[in-house]
């Protein structure tokens, strides 16, 4: 059960970007089970947005801005880098407090709405960017287990929720 909070928290979320609530819940759970101060470092990350502007703005080393960016963070498991690129100024370990990883991670979901066309490709999109198929009968995506799963625990929020559609 999701606390009131992190309901809210999502409910606004899903407002402001007209993302289903039931597409952040979902990825909510599968990138970091709920643990709201979930973080990973992907060591062969290589996009690094504006890293010395917000390293001298923020009072840190470039190569700790990096570092910060090659990781994501919270609930939703936004990468540092893209919180940059979608307007995020402050500390990148602030990206754990649910509201704010909440809605930068439902922000980006909204821009990949924007360029792609199905649910599946923007699910795709979200975790490791360009959509890319694994070339079999059906067009599966290399990643097709991490969309199946989400697509799965969207379907349990939808009949927690009593909705089925």
């Amino acid at each position: 059960m999701i606390s009131e909070n992190m309901d809210q928290f999502i409910r606004n979320a899903s407002n402001d970007f007209q993302v289903d609530p039931n597409l952040i819940k979902a990825i909510c759970l599968k990138e970091s089970s709920w643990i709201t101060w979930t973080v990973r470092y992907e060591p062969r990350w290589t996009y690094f947005y504006k890293h010395e502007l917000f390293a001298n703005s923020l009072g840190i080393t470039p190569d700790t801005e990096k570092m910060l960016q090659s990781m994501s963070w919270g609930c939703m498991q936004i990468m540092g880098s893209v919180a940059r690129e979608l307007g995020y100024s402050g500390h990148l370990t602030q990206l754990c407090d649910p509201e704010l990883g909440i809605y930068y991670g439902t922000k980006k979901l909204n821009e990949l709405f924007k360029k792609y066309q199905t649910k599946e490709e923007v699910i795709s999109a979200y975790n490791q960017g360009e959509p890319k198929r694994a070339g079999l009968p059906g067009f599966p995506f290399i990643n097709q287990s991490y969309v199946d799963s989400v697509c799965n625990n969207i379907k349990y929020y939808e009949i927690e929720n009593g909705h089925t559609g």
